[in-house]
């Protein structure tokens, strides 16, 4: 149970690169490129579902482990007063001997117990109460419980250890304390049988069985047969059982009662196996209802399913059982299995992870400070530090027989946190002495796994009573300044007056105070944790225990109405557990009482997810994607992370460029859930229906039950807009309705420039081109966008409505997934849905000749979201848009949808599909959409797709070549002056361009595919190239390599590079593919804050082209299309920052930190372009200035300044940048420079 509030989510900025100005209204912030990769992508399925660049790229956060490894760790029962209750003789208790299985080995703290030391084994008897009660897991939550499954711990690389016949279990998973994992299979390691059933078991000479004193006790030395069974348990059923907060009590006599218990002997489960749900139906559990609050959760993955019952074989049961038996039973089995999986888990942040444990020993760590608990400094938890990490882990399996200094633990963490040498937790490398700046934004935390109350003395001398004491003054940014006072009111949470050298003191100790006092205090701040200086966040699990104070508590204590609990005299005081609390809060970070293995893992998961969350760089918008002008008005998506909602908002542009007054949000304008006109696409041939419950199918209302425990009736109502079971225990809480825009872009439906179709046969409509377009400029504007809320959205922009959601679409592709959009951790779980790029185009769906024939044509992806497109007819508003005038007849928004494709219906070639579509008309006489299939196919191959505009049905699909891994990307078309398709370029992952032949006018069947190069070490292009006309015939194909959309991207280290190729098309027969060393390999030099390129000429005789590596900067990649302007062409790259000395992606305090560089070449031969650049500043490009492709700057504000395409269109090519102030660029005409403010080119967007 958490009981900190959650970390407000981190809201970014940023916006695309190759647009004009957005700094006149985010001008004092940090403008970021979110790319549409996600970082929580664990396998390679699908393209990542996060921004990649903000965990990327931000500082990674210091995680401290404090590991209990005290003798009470080797407990096979929680509570401490069960444990204790169950293992005792006539004179001792031996909670820490004890044992589930006569041949198992018990653990005092020293590894394997003699054959001479007395142990203590647990009955198994089904008329002895105290059996029951330590195989009850409603009573000892550590013992088997049938509703789970468990799985093995995992290595370090995530992969599962083994599992074992439940004949032959091992007693240890690993083979000595710190082996490596992998030598688990070692034979040395004793094997036990657990499916045994035998009413005369001898016990030998140095086991105590059973209580003592009890019916079924033996004293030491006995020899005493008794019956023993080790798969067994029993399910409490007595009258307190159904409680929710029902735990073991001493005075509790219902738990005594062996008639309040129904028992399982697994070996007795018959050959139709055993209902596990109807199991615990018997004893008066609800499995069915997650409101009751006898609900039981069952969570077998491993067992059949059928109508919500799980039905388990013997087999089954056996295997479950021995897999809790090696891997979970006792208290450091659970916390290492429940950390191995944890730590393997992707937190979408790089984190650097150190440790200690409460065993005592001098060790120096870093050669900068002696420590007793701290065993390792932080490292990034990475490779084989990873492994390092494992097997300290593991070792911890054979126990200890330490105390639980828990107190001195935490204070020398924060002594280590205090540390300001470049080996220390603040520098950039920690362990070396490298000498880079330490960031002023890293964050610190502290990680606390423990079973009990801390036992030892009060650290008053180290730390005083701290939350009662004022701290120190701390200036901050900003002019800030902040100062604990201790009697304020908003601190009574903290403080308390009675408690001196507690654990709440250690914790508020190192929170309160500047931990580095000579570095800018430029921390991320939250709600919960607003410290912006260096400090320490503590985060406490207390495993098995639970104290006093409640949730419910600490509102009372805010009020001082109740006071923080005296800590005590000694470690059973419950003041000790609620001591974990107190740090807790004190240290700004979160508790969690924790009791069984799911819980455990539940709780730090959270704890780790809520670091990553509160790590983000703080609050900033994020203008995500293309913004649009359109007229006078520009339309811009954000959206803010964690909560994951978004908004499209309109500006009207300002007379001198950039955004003026904002005109309106769409969040604001959303109808009620009632009154919205949302649509979802059926896959049928009836294209839609309104998204209402009674008018879905059967098959649809089935898939949506299917990913909900709650109605899917209320599921609808909320994906619509419904509040009412927003609450965070339905489904999830949110603040706004519309969803985030990540990648989508505004797309403007009005009056679009004309596509030049004026030149096609009177038959083709050509003749009435030029009405119908002029005819477009009359209709009522509206704006799509697609959203992660599952929906293309459609917003008017005119009149009374302008603002208003007037019309949405859910493709159906995306049915299978809607509900997880309602799931409460959401924010920790975010995917894409409605992402990928939206294209317009005009097309004669009719073949006729009348105005009406034409139709405007909007086409879309899911983009990472899923494997889907669509297409909808949007010609006319009143068709589809619902507004304060009109209401569409539901026939005329059926005929809105044009079609669908997901791979049921386009093939197993079809993958995400992430660059844009294109689309016109074929000599073939057909209207078409022509795009690459993208990554992720079931076929794993490179297809251009051409489908049917008007029904989608597959054309053509066109192969490249049988490799595998691959995908086509985006595509550029070959048209002839009549805008007639003959032809198309595109890239793939494998790094070849390919041309597709699309000029026979006879068959679809006659078009093919031809090789045209492939880049240096196969490098990935996933932009669509560039094509200018070579004068000695064919073409110049102009692209880069690059790509950033799958988590591992991140860590790639190789080099891109841009490239100009001469295909030759115009030869017979058709020419061979360019090869590498065909080419005038370029290079580039540094001219002071100038770029210029080596002096070589080209010889087209021998060369086919050039290139250019991307080593400017590390980790520089070409992600967008190349612009052509005049005879040169421009390149914007985009930096993903790798760090030139350890290999691994830089770290930044800015947001995102991803800057880039335009590159600006002569397009024939790669070499110098005309003078660009006003290299004296004197105001005026001329031959003073001289030859250069790039421009950088070291300065303050932007770190590059270069081309604007969004100032030159038209002007030719002296319409580039020149070398003005920082933040502008500059416009040549005539010779004359002037200067205009342009976008901040140390920021880029995604372009997939």
């Amino acid at each position: 149970m958490k009981t900190i509030n959650q970390f407000f989510p981190s809201i970014q900025t940023r916006r695309k690169a190759t647009k004009t100005t957005l700094a006149l209204l985010i001008s004092a912030q940090m403008i970021t490129m979110p790319f549409a990769s996600y970082a929580q992508t664990t396998s390679e399925a699908e393209p990542a579902q996060t921004p990649l660049v903000a965990s990327r790229t931000m500082a990674s956060p210091n995680i401290m482990l404090i590991f209990d490894d005290s003798g009470s760790m080797g407990a096979v029962a929680v509570p401490d007063s069960l444990a204790s209750t169950l293992f005792t003789n006539n004179t001792t208790a031996m909670m820490y001997n004890a044992m589930l299985h006569p041949d198992d080995r018990a653990s005092n703290g020293s590894g394997l117990l003699s054959t001479s030391t007395a142990r203590y084994v647990l009955s198994t008897a089904t008329n002895d109460y105290f059996a029951a009660m330590g195989r009850s897991p409603q009573v000892n939550k550590l013992y088997y419980n049938p509703a789970s499954t468990y799985s093995p711990w995992l290595y370090a690389d995530g992969t599962p250890m083994p599992t074992y016949s439940a004949s032959a279990a091992p007693i240890y998973a690993v083979t000595t304390a710190g082996a490596a994992a992998e030598t688990v299979n070692n034979t040395t390691i004793p094997r036990i049988d657990l499916t045994f059933k035998n009413t005369n078991y001898t016990f030998s000479t140095n086991y105590y069985c059973g209580l003592y004193g009890g019916s079924y006790g033996c004293t030491r030395g006995s020899g005493r047969v008794m019956p023993f069974t080790p798969a067994i348990y029993f399910i409490y059923k007595g009258p307190d059982a159904h409680n929710d907060n029902f735990t073991y009590s001493t005075t509790n006599t219902n738990i005594r009662n062996i008639n309040n218990y129904n028992h399982v002997i697994v070996a007795d489960i018959p050959s139709s196996g055993l209902n596990i749900s109807q199991m615990y139906r018997d004893a008066g559990y609800n499995t069915s209802d997650p409101s009751q609050s006898n609900y039981i959760e069952i969570k077998r993955t491993d067992c059949t399913q059928s109508g919500g019952d799980y039905t388990c074989s013997k087999e089954q049961e056996f295997q479950n059982f021995a897999n809790w038996y090696v891997y979970y039973r006792g208290r450091a089995r659970t916390a290492i299995g429940a950390l191995s999986h944890v730590f393997a888990r992707d937190y979408g942040m790089r984190f650097r992870l150190g440790w200690a444990n409460l065993a005592a020993s001098s060790r120096n760590i870093d050669s900068v400070g002696t420590y007793s608990y701290v065993k390792q400094g932080v490292r990034p938890f990475e490779d084989a530090f990873r492994n390092t990490f494992y097997k300290w882990l593991f070792a911890f399996e054979r126990g200890t027989s330490n105390s639980t200094p828990t107190l001195s633990a935490l204070y020398e963490v924060g002594t280590y946190y205090s540390q300001a040498d470049n080996r220390g937790p603040w520098g950039a490398e920690p362990g070396s002495n490298n000498n880079t700046p330490h960031l002023a934004c890293r964050k610190s935390y502290t990680l606390m796994v423990t079973d009990g109350g801390w036992n030892e003395s009060a650290l008053t001398s180290k730390v005083g009573n701290a939350d009662n004491t004022n701290g120190l003054p701390i200036e901050g940014p900003d002019g800030r300044t902040y100062q604990y006072i201790a009697t304020a009111p908003e601190n009574r949470i903290y403080r308390d007056a009675t408690n001196s050298g507690s654990m709440a003191d250690v914790a508020m100790y190192f929170w309160n105070r500047d931990l580095r006092p000579t570095l800018a205090n430029e921390v991320p701040t939250s709600d919960s944790d607003p410290a912006w200086w260096q400090h320490m966040t503590t985060y406490t699990i207390g495993f098995g225990v639970k104290g006093d104070i409640t949730e419910d508590d600490l509102a009372l204590i805010a009020a001082g109405s109740k006071t923080w609990p005296s800590v005590g005299s000694d470690s059973a005081s419950i003041g000790r557990i609620d001591d974990l609390y107190h740090a807790a809060i004190n240290g700004h970070g979160e508790y969690a009482s924790a009791s069984d293995v799911n819980l455990l893992i539940d709780s730090l998961a959270a704890m780790m997810e809520s670091m990553a969350v509160s790590s983000q760089p703080s609050p900033h918008i994020v203008l995500s994607s293309d913004y649009l002008e359109a007229g006078n008005t520009a339309f811009a998506p954000s959206y803010v992370t964690g909560t994951w909602t978004g908004d499209l908002s309109a500006y009207k542009l300002a007379s001198g460029g950039g955004l003026g007054a904002l005109l309106w949000n769409a969040s604001s304008n959303i109808p009620t859930y009632a009154n919205r006109n949302i649509w979802i696409g059926t896959g049928g041939a009836d294209r839609a229906v309104e998204f209402q419950w009674s008018s879905l199918s059967s098959s649809m209302r089935t898939a949506l039950q299917a990913q909900t425990l709650n109605s899917a009736e209320d599921l609808v109502k909320f994906l619509r807009g419904d509040n009412t079971y927003a609450n965070n225990v339905t489904f999830r809480q949110r603040s706004s309705v519309l969803g985030d825009i990540v990648n989508s872009n505004p797309l403007y439906v009005k009056d679009a420039v004309s596509l030049g179709y004026g030149s096609l046969s009177h038959t083709s409509g050509g003749s009435v081109y030029s009405e119908y377009h002029s005819e477009k400029a009359n209709r009522a504007g509206i704006v799509f966008i697609g959203a992660n809320d599952g929906m293309l959205h459609a917003f008017a922009t005119d009149g009374v409505d302008a603002g208003k959601e007037v019309f949405a679409f859910i493709p159906n592709g995306l049915l299978s997934k809607l509900g997880q959009l309602a799931s409460l951790n959401y924010d920790k779980n975010h995917r894409y849905y409605v992402d990928g790029y939206l294209t317009l185009t005009d097309a004669n769906l009719n073949g006729c000749s009348a105005v009406s024939c034409w139709r405007n044509v909007l086409l879309g992806s899911a983009g990472a979201g899923g494997k889907t497109i669509f297409a909808l007819d949007v010609t006319d508003p009143n068709a589809y848009a619902k507004t304060s005038t009109n209401t569409p007849s539901t026939g005329s928004v059926k005929n809105t949808v044009l079609w669908e494709l997901t791979p049921d219906t386009a093939g197993s070639e079809m993958g995400f599909v992430m660059q844009p579509i294109q689309a016109g008309y074929t000599r073939t006489g057909d209207w078409v959409g022509i795009f690459g299939n993208g990554p992720y196919s079931d076929s794993g191959q490179a297809y251009l797709y051409v489908v049917n505009l008007k029904n989608g049905s597959i054309i053509q699909k066109i192969a490249t070549d049988a490799t595998v891994g691959n995908g086509l990307m985006g595509v550029t078309l070959v048209r002839n002056s009549s805008q007639i398709i003959t032809g198309a370029y595109a890239g793939d992952l494998k790094g070849r361009i390919w041309y597709f032949d699309l000029s026979s006018q006879i068959s679809a069947s006659n078009w093919s595919s031809r090789k045209v190069f492939t880049t240096q070490n196969n490098r990935p292009i996933t932009q669509a190239p560039a094509l200018y006309p070579h004068p000695n015939g064919g073409r110049m194909v102009l692209f880069g390599t690059g790509k950033f959309y799958d988590t591992a991207d991140t860590g790639d280290t190789g080099t891109d590079a841009i490239y100009g190729v001469w295909d030759r098309s115009h030869i017979t027969p058709t020419p061979s593919a360019v090869t590498y060393n065909e080419l005038l390999h370029r290079s580039w030099v540094q001219s002071g804050s100038y770029y210029t390129v080596t002096d070589a000429t080209i010889n087209w005789t021998t060369q086919r082209g050039w290139d250019l590596p991307l080593t400017m900067e590390d980790g520089q990649r070409s992600l967008y299309t190349p612009t052509v302007i005049g005879t040169d062409v421009v390149f914007d790259t985009s930096l993903t920052t790798m760090d030139t000395d350890t290999g691994s992606l830089a770290e930044s305090c800015e947001i995102g930190g991803i800057k880039g560089i335009s590159i600006i070449v002569n397009l024939f031969s790669g070499g110098l372009p005309s003078i660009r650049w006003d290299t004296n500043g004197d105001g005026v490009i001329n031959d003073d200035d001289g030859y250069y492709i790039g421009y950088r700057t070291d300065s303050s504000g932007p770190s590059y300044i270069g081309y604007n395409p969004g100032l030159g269109s038209g002007t030719g090519g002296d319409a580039l940048g020149v070398g003005c102030p920082n933040g502008y660029v500059g416009m040549s005409v005539g010779g004359v420079a002037s200067c205009k403010k342009a976008f901040d080119t140390s920021t880029w967007t995604q372009m997939f």
